[in-house]
């Protein structure tokens, strides 16, 4: 045995006696106080009871959907209906952009117009598209007047007043297109036994004066009339009583007629004018 050998054998079981002693309270396996708080266990928490839930004395069913039997056909949803006037008014509106304005008869904007305003007079569009037509057929036949196409001009004037029998401009404006007009320039021939000529004008409201004549001694003012539309027959009475009475040719060029003046022969052609 060595000499460390010995000193091991000696201190070791000194030290320990004396570990005993001054911490009697240790634990010699664990070296841990036996009061040490760590070594307390925690409260147990024991968790609280759910409360139990009633029972519903009424449950809920779920409901069910009915098959429909082979024999019954499923419901369609109602379509919404449209207002009774809208046929009306589209076949207007249709109406109005082929241009037919008033003619043909109960196919034009105007008079599907107002139907629709019958079934429904609180519906403002029917009264518009009427207004539109009737302005529109109007400055076609105004056109019509400014082509020298008499005979449309005088139909379509006589179409609106067929429709508008209390437009007082209407029917002004159907009568100016029926009667013919001589207004404007003309050279002016009497003839016989030698020929005169003059020039004459004749203007819109019914005055005329005629200057000319075989010596120039022709200065006179004169009124003219249209005292046949159909014939375009024209009478003018002079300031010297002389009366003129001729006819106008069908493409408003030319007049031939009589004079009062010893039955002189009238001949006449535009220089300006209509």
């Amino acid at each position: 045995m060595t000499r460390t050998d010995i000193l091991r054998a000696v201190v070791t079981p000194l030290l320990m006696a004396t570990a005993l002693i001054w911490f009697p309270a240790r634990s010699p396996l664990t070296s841990v106080f036996a009061g040490d708080p760590e070594l307390t266990e925690p409260p147990v928490m024991k968790p609280k009871p759910k409360p139990k839930r009633k029972a519903n004395p009424h449950p809920k069913v779920p409901r069910v959907k009915p098959e429909p039997s082979p024999s019954e056909e499923p419901e369609e949803p109602e379509a919404r209906s449209s207002p009774p006037e809208a046929a009306l008014l589209d076949r207007a509106q249709a109406a109005f952009q082929r241009g037919c304005f008033a003619e043909p008869p109960a196919e034009n904007a105007i008079e599907l117009a107002r139907l629709a305003m019958q079934v429904n007079p609180a519906n403002t569009t029917g009264k518009l598209v009427e207004v539109k037509a009737a302005r529109a057929y109007e400055a076609l036949a105004k056109e019509a007047a400014t082509r020298k196409d008499t005979a449309r001009a005088c139909a379509m004037f006589e179409r609106l007043l067929e429709l508008y029998p209390d437009n007082a401009a209407y029917r002004q404006q159907a009568k100016a297109a029926k009667r013919p007009s001589i207004a404007g320039t003309w050279r002016w021939v009497a003839t016989k036994i030698i020929s005169a000529q003059a020039a004459t004008t004749f203007a819109e409201g019914g005055g005329c004066h005629i200057v000319g004549g075989l010596f120039n001694e022709l200065d006179l003012p004169g009124v003219w009339v249209c005292t046949d539309p159909k014939t375009r027959t024209f009478v003018v009475t002079w300031q010297n009583n002389i009366v003129d009475t001729v006819s106008m040719t069908e493409d408003g060029r030319k007049l031939e007629g009589r004079s009062s003046n010893f039955g002189a022969r009238i001949r006449a052609t535009r220089l300006s004018g209509q």
